[in-house]
């Protein structure tokens, strides 16, 4: 029996406010991850040591009244993991 996509829907997709701290825990880790990320995402990018700056953009946003920046200014031992965590309940089929 074939199976249709089942869609999953993103928080926040657009990138509108509210922005939240990038490294709310202030945590030792994750000390190179700073500013402020978009309601709904996250940085999974302190195990790597990367350093990143998150802001929010105001002036240019492709749609809506904003958009997420991100600089990069060392990707450490691993890359920079900009994320949203989703549910992908058993027995469905998902498309990324």
């Amino acid at each position: 029996m074939a199976r249709a996509d089942t869609p999953v829907e993103l928080i926040n997709p657009g990138m509108e406010a509210p922005y939240n701290p990038a490294n709310p825990d202030n945590t030792a880790t994750s000390g190179l991850v700073s500013g402020v990320i978009a309601n709904g995402w996250s940085d999974n990018s302190a195990w790597a040591g990367a350093t990143v700056q998150y802001s929010q953009e105001t002036a240019n946003p492709h749609s809506g009244s904003s958009c997420q920046k991100v600089v990069v200014t060392s990707v450490g031992t691993g890359p920079v993991q900009f994320i949203q965590a989703i549910q992908l309940p058993a027995g469905n089929l998902y498309t990324a």
